[in-house]
C-alpha cells in the first residue's frame, strides 16, 4: 500500500489567445488572468480525477500554469524622429526587442492511495 503519484495536464492549444506583451503585464498577471479564463475548464478535469480518487498535493492556483516566451523583434514606420534616431545609433533604432508570453499548460501534481 503507498501513494501513486501522477500530474494533471491542462493543455492551451495554439491559438488559446493573444501574446501578452512583458511591457504591460507581469508573468503572474498573466498567469492570474488566463486562470481566471480557464478556470471552469481546469475545475471539470480536476472533479473527474477526484471522483477517481485522487487529491491535490498543492494548492490549486495560477502558479501552476507555465508560460512560453517569445522574443521577437519588431520592425517600425519610420517618421522624421525616427530616421534622426536611426542615423544616431546606425539603425538600432528601427528595431525594437518585443518580449511576450503565452501560456502553455496547467499542471498539477496529485495523488492516489494504492491498496
Amino acid at each position: 500500500m503507498s501513494w501513486i503519484y501522477k500530474d494533471l495536464v491542462y493543455r492551451y492549444p495554439d491559438d488559446y489567445g493573444p501574446a501578452y506583451p512583458l511591457s504591460e503585464w507581469t508573468e503572474i498577471q498573466v498567469q492570474c488572468r488566463v486562470f481566471h479564463q480557464s478556470q471552469a475548464a481546469i475545475e471539470y478535469e480536476l472533479a473527474r480525477w477526484e471522483k477517481a480518487g485522487w487529491e491535490p498535493t498543492q494548492t490549486v492556483c495560477p502558479t501552476c500554469i507555465s508560460l512560453h516566451h517569445q522574443h521577437s523583434l519588431r520592425h517600425l514606420s519610420l517618421d522624421f524622429f525616427d530616421s534622426i534616431a536611426c542615423l544616431m545609433t546606425f539603425g538600432l533604432a528601427v528595431l525594437i526587442k518585443r518580449n511576450s508570453v503565452e501560456p502553455v499548460e496547467f499542471r498539477l501534481e496529485m495523488k492516489h492511495w494504492e491498496n
